[in-house]
């Protein structure tokens, strides 16, 4: 019986060193949702059919094809607004993925929004949101990268920054960027998550986040949000020629996948 004893405890303690692993190691990567790489699209074609999103034949990652997008100044307050919807199934937690470049004229000194993810109806541009209405997407400031969030109960004219990093990206080379969103577990409890990795490293977070305040399945993450424009330059010296990023392999994937480089392959999955 004591021999009996001392196996089941044994068993018992390897049960839970396997479960410990299993929850505390990476393991492989889930299948994207939604992707593109650009590959079967035709260089020098329109993505989603607009004139400013232009395919190149070997300018993204690895002399891959990607999409260059064309920013034009307007005014002093910035530029022209791309932005379009990828609906992706309903769910309370996503990455996004994709993998971004500054060509050599990018202006430092512009700030902007890229893309985030969504319920089924977002709200940004300053407007008033319902229960249901949030969003989350990347700003930067002088190529630094954080987290921009339009939350329930923040009280403010537009959106909330999350300016916590000092990592300034480079022009004319590729990074990867990961979002990571979780929206909160209820209504009632301000428990979201949202996080930026640059090439695999935590740049910015908010912990503890109410994103919505409805039991609706409109309130979960519905879509990919392609929405980037710049803005905030200075009045004194403005910006007037067109501004010129590039994005490559873009995806979406369920729960917590940070890509440590730029490229559809090496990434890390989170339980």
């Amino acid at each position: 019986m004591s021999r009996w004893i001392l196996s089941k405890k044994v068993c018992i303690q390897i049960l839970l060193l396997c479960l410990f692993v299993c929850i505390s190691i990476p393991v492989s990567a889930a299948n994207p949702v939604w992707s593109e790489d650009f590959e079967g699209l035709t260089p020098g074609s329109k993505w989603m059919g607009r004139a400013a999103l232009e395919i190149m034949a070997d300018g993204g990652v690895n002399n891959s094809r990607c999409v260059r997008v064309e920013y034009d100044i307007q005014s002093t307050a910035g530029t022209t607004v791309q932005q379009f919807r990828q609906e992706v199934p309903p769910a309370d937690e996503y990455t996004l993925q994709y993998d971004i470049y500054f060509e050599s004229n990018y202006m430092s000194t512009m700030g902007g929004k890229f893309h985030g993810l969504v319920p089924r109806r977002h709200v940004t541009g300053g407007r008033d949101a319902n229960p249901e209405q949030w969003s989350v997407r990347m700003t930067l400031r002088n190529r630094v990268p954080s987290l921009y969030t339009y939350e329930q109960n923040a009280n403010l004219a537009f959106g909330k920054g999350y300016r916590q990093s000092t990592y300034q990206l480079q022009k004319e080379k590729w990074y990867s960027v990961s979002l990571y969103v979780k929206i909160n577990s209820s209504p009632t409890k301000a428990d979201g998550v949202a996080k930026i990795y640059i090439n695999g490293k935590l740049e910015s977070q908010a912990h503890n986040i109410m994103l919505h305040q409805s039991d609706s399945v409109n309130a979960k993450i519905h879509a990919f949000f392609f929405s980037t424009f710049l803005g905030g330059q200075p009045r004194n010296n403005p910006v007037t020629s067109l501004q010129y990023v590039r994005y490559d392999n873009f995806a979406v994937i369920p729960g917590k996948v940070i890509r440590q480089s730029p490229g559809d392959g090496d990434t890390t999955s989170f339980q």
